[in-house]
Formats: structure tokens, C-alpha cells, sequence
């Protein structure tokens, strides 16, 4: 008796005949054909695939301006350090410098790999922005995702144009874009920062299928470390390191930072920081003023801020220095308002050197020390103390911070006591002229339409 045993192999099979006389022999030929299914399994059954991703850094970098040569040496310092960055992360950078177009590359193992070139465009514009980073997402799939923004940070001056959205002009700004188009047009965008939380709210994480959040987000730009700043973004990304004080146009030591981007998020804010004042040099001496900052405590940060500024209106009015009325100024009723003392205090931005001093952007605990009572201070300093996780600070008179703004930082008094690491909005009647009515137009923000400047008259 002859059977047929016929095995099936994927989109062939196989006919075997045998001959058998005994159950034994069926035994047999079931295990042969068991065994021989299992050694003929389709290679694509069990593929050779890259490792999983854990984590995609994407760095945005604005380089179509006079920061060009300093980035395309971040560029080779990051291809550096690539050689240590964790297996299980992803490093890629989107570049847009002023002797070329645009382009997006992976860097790894010490090599860049070219994924895509563009036309000139303006990158600075959300649209744009968004669109770029939605593509490395997707390319680049992960369980985590983090950021890194190069370019120039002006605080709260944006200096020729903007990209306008619908709601904010001339706020917080990230850029500037110098080209817009192949055909060469040169003008200035910059993008504020309610532009960027609106690009980094529409991002996709695919894999998860929601909105895409990061681990952190490090601005390699000036004066980004700021309330207002850190409130925008807080509900993008958990922490945000990044300078309250200009930085130096060299940027990070992206050689040393780099092997570390794969790191835990709450140790990644002090390995950065750690790593950007031991390696940068400023003129010989070296070091900004950076902090890290837990988004997840901005909330409860503003909370006791507002609570902070009406102590201060409620002893005024205690002390007959405050009209609900407003005051006479001989020809009408006008607002009362209270302006915070700022005498000595430590600010990390102004705006010119040769036409006006304008202190601009002051240290927020450093502020608050000078205007609160000893008790509500020590409260609010409970909460500014969560949500300012790590700063750099150093000790004593030799303060190893400089500015293209000569902003001398050794006549302040630095120290644990006086020093934070973020800044705020301080209004001021010099804000109007000098800064394009920042003290009505700060209210786009919302830490600065929240946080009780209203409640205080301005």
C-alpha cells in the first residue's frame, strides 16, 4: 500500500510517497515530515531586524544665519559623538544653513547618512516645522522621543519680521530664517513661541496613535529658560533644559552631550548641564546660566506666583499705596499699578548696548526675593524649588558667565540664595518703547495673561 504524504511550503508542496507495513513506520514518517517543515521554515518567518528603537532624538537646527559655521561645527561634533550614542537610539537632524538647501540626516556610528533634500523654503514657519517633524517621526518610530532646538533665541524681541499666525504676533521667538524660497527672497521670520507649542501639538505618534510627547526638549539658543517659555510648552514635553542667559555662539559640545542623549529623563537635565559648563569656553572663561525645568510643576508654579504678586497688592492696600479707583494725574482718572522693585537684581538680557539699558528678563527668584515678605517668599520658594530641578550655579565673585550684551554679571550678587535659572517678565513703563508694547503684548503668553499682572494693574 502506497500513501502519500503531501507537505505544504508556503506557495509550493512537496509529494512523498512511502511504502509502510507497520504503525511503527507511520510514526516514523510523521516525525520526518514534522522535522523537515521545521527545517525548511521560511527565513521571513524570523527576520534579521534593527534593534528596537527606545528613543529618536531629533534635533531642528536654524542655521540660515550668522550662527552657520557654528552649527555645521555642532554637526561634525554630533557625528562625533554618534560613536557613543546607545544603540537603542536614534539621532537625526534637520538642518537648514545659509550656504545651501536644507536637508535631513541621520547620524550614527560616527557617519551621517543623507535621508532627504529640500528647495529653499522658509523652515522657520509652522507649517514647515511641523510637517519636517512629523516625517522623522514617522520614519523613525520609537517608545520615546526628544528634542533639540538650535538656532537664536531673542527673548521677548523678535527683531525684523515674524511668521504670523492667527492669534500671536511679536512674542517669544525661536529663529531667524534669513531665505525663504529659491528664489533668494531674504528677509528675517522668526516663529514665537505659542506658534511652536501649536507645532508641537499636532505632531502624531503613529505607534502609539496620539499626540506625540517628549521626554525633554533642549534649546541650544539664548534666553529661552523662561516662566513664560516653560508654561507654553508645558503640556509637550516633561522637562525642558535650556540657558536663561544668552550662550555662546559655539553652542553645546555636542562631542560630549551627544553619547548622553539616550539617558533617563530625570538625569538628563544635569548630564547636559554638567557637560555644557565643563567643556564650553566663552573668551577663556566659559559657562552660562542654564537650568532644567519640570514642565509638570509649571501649574502649581504659576499658582504660587499668582498668590505671591497679590500679597504684594494686598499690603499695598493695607498700607493706603494702592486705589481700586485708580489715581489722579491732574488731568484724569488713570490705573493704579504696582511695579516690582528690580534694583540689583540679576537679568539676563537688554536690549542694546549703545542706545538703552533696558534690563529685561530677571532672574524669577531673584525677583521675588527682593519684593516678598520673608514668609510668603519661603512658600513660594517651596514650589519655584519643584519645578527648578537643576541649575548651574557658581560660587563666589568669579562668575564665569559673558555676553555679546556686556551684561556684567559680576556686579550682581550670585549665589544658592539668589540665583534660579529662570526668568520672567517684569513689566515696566521702558517695556512700551523699548521692547514693541511688550506690556500688553506679553498677554498672548499665557504664564503672562494668567499670573496676575492684570490684578496688579498693568
Amino acid at each position: 500500500m502506497i500513501t502519500y504524504i503531501i507537505i505544504f511550503k508556503r506557495q509550493h508542496y512537496i509529494y512523498m510517497p512511502f511504502k509502510y507495513t507497520s504503525r511503527h513506520n507511520i510514526l516514523y514518517i510523521l516525525a520526518f515530515c514534522i522535522s523537515l517543515l521545521s527545517c525548511t521554515k521560511s527565513s521571513n518567518d524570523n527576520p534579521s531586524q534593527e534593534p528596537q528603537i527606545r528613543r529618536t532624538i531629533i534635533a531642528y537646527i536654524i542655521a540660515d544665519n550668522n550662527l552657520n559655521a557654528n552649527f555645521q561645527s555642532d554637526v561634525n561634533e554630533m557625528i562625533t559623538g554618534s560613536n557613543d550614542l546607545p544603540e537603542d537610539c536614534r539621532l537625526v537632524a534637520y538642518v537648514d544653513p545659509s550656504n545651501g538647501t536644507p536637508y535631513i540626516i541621520e547620524i550614527k556610528d560616527g557617519k551621517r547618512e543623507v535621508l532627504k533634500n529640500f528647495n529653499e523654503f522658509y523652515s522657520i514657519s509652522a507649517d514647515s516645522m511641523t510637517n519636517i517633524l512629523q516625517w522623522i517621526a514617522d520614519k523613525y518610530p520609537a517608545d520615546e522621543y526628544a528634542l533639540i532646538i538650535g538656532g537664536h533665541g531673542t527673548g521677548p524681541l523678535i527683531e525684523n519680521d515674524t511668521i504670523k499666525t492667527t492669534y500671536f504676533t511679536k512674542l517669544y521667538a525661536y529663529g531667524p530664517d534669513e531665505t525663504g524660497s529659491s528664489a533668494g527672497t531674504s528677509t528675517k521670520k522668526w516663529l514665537n513661541i505659542p506658534s511652536f507649542a501649536t507645532v508641537l501639538s499636532n505632531i502624531k505618534d503613529k505607534k502609539k496613535n496620539s499626540e506625540l510627547h517628549f521626554e525633554y526638549i533642549f534649546f541650544d539658543c539664548c534666553c529661552m529658560q523662561t516662566a513664560e517659555v516653560a508654561y507654553e510648552l508645558r503640556n509637550y514635553t516633561d522637562y525642558i533644559i535650556a540657558p536663561a542667559s544668552e550662550t555662546p555662539a559655539n553652542g553645546a559640545p555636542y562631542e560630549h552631550i551627544v553619547p548622553l542623549l539616550g539617558t533617563d529623563k530625570e538625569l538628563i537635565g544635569k548630564s547636559i548641564i554638567d557637560n555644557y559648563i565643563t567643556y564650553t569656553s566663552w573668551n577663556g572663561t566659559g559657562g552660562i546660566a542654564i537650568s532644567t525645568v519640570k514642565t509638570s510643576e509649571m501649574e502649581g508654579l504659576l499658582d504660587a506666583t499668582q498668590e505671591a504678586l497679590l500679597s504684594i497688592r494686598e499690603k499695598k492696600k493695607a498700607n493706603n499705596e494702592w486705589s481700586e479707583s485708580g489715581i489722579w494725574d491732574g488731568t484724569q482718572w488713570v490705573k493704579d499699578k504696582i511695579t516690582l522693585n528690580k534694583k540689583n537684581c540679576i537679568y539676563y538680557y537688554r536690549k542694546t548696548i549703545l542706545t538703552s539699558l533696558s534690563p529685561i528678563l530677571h532672574d524669577m527668584k531673584n525677583i521675588m526675593r527682593s519684593n516678598l515678605s520673608a514668609d510668603t517668599y519661603e512658600k513660594w520658594l517651596t514650589q519655584f524649588n519643584k519645578a527648578i530641578v537643576y541649575s548651574y550655579c557658581p560660587n563666589g565673585s568669579n562668575i564665569p558667565w559673558l555676553t555679546a550684551l556686556n551684561i556684567e554679571f559680576g556686579l550682581f550678587t550670585i549665589n544658592e540664595d539668589t540665583y534660579g535659572g529662570m526668568s520672567m517678565i517684569i513689566p515696566s513703563d521702558t517695556y512700551d518703547n523699548d521692547y514693541d508694547n511688550l506690556n500688553s503684548t506679553m498677554y498672548g503668553l499665557e504664564w503672562a495673561n494668567k499670573v496676575g499682572w492684570h490684578e496688579l494693574g498693568w
